[in-house]
């Protein structure tokens, strides 16, 4: 049972062998032994680098809870971050090192007012100035005419 789709019946087609013969032709270097080395040589550096490659990754996904666990459970420091850029590109970026989770999230909280309110969170301090940048290129400061 079955619907068409369109108002003419569809051609026979060749039916496809689920294994296809031709799948495996790149096996057929063995025949030629020189092209066998050849393979081999090239195959071997690829797959060693694959698996350093492989074996980091995996590495790293096992270490990776502890040291988030041990961030989280410890003292640690934490830079707390705030970015703003004037109308002339000036940018401006402020960090504060703050020891506990709580403390930083109470930091984010009191700068997102202080942003809100004056437009730069003045409990980080001095930012870190940048000139601006127009077109890919950086802004050079006015000479001063003496």
């Amino acid at each position: 049972m079955g619907r068409r789709w369109l108002p003419w019946k569809p051609r026979k087609r060749a039916r496809v062998s689920r294994f296809n013969d031709g799948a495996l032709e790149f096996l057929e270097v063995v025949e030629h032994p020189v092209l066998l080395v050849v393979f081999l040589l090239f195959l071997f550096p690829i797959l060693a680098v694959l698996l350093l490659l492989l074996l980091e990754w995996l590495a790293v996904l096992a270490v990776l809870p502890l040291l988030v666990l041990a961030r989280l459970a410890l003292p640690v420091p934490w830079t707390v971050v705030a970015r703003r850029r004037d109308s002339d590109g000036t940018r401006f970026r402020y960090a504060v090192s703050v020891r506990g989770l709580a403390a930083s999230r109470a930091l984010i909280a009191t700068a997102a007012d202080e942003i809100a309110r004056t437009g730069a969170p003045t409990s980080f301090g001095a930012p870190n100035v940048r000139p601006g940048r127009r077109r890919g290129r950086a802004v050079r400061p006015a000479r001063s005419s003496r």
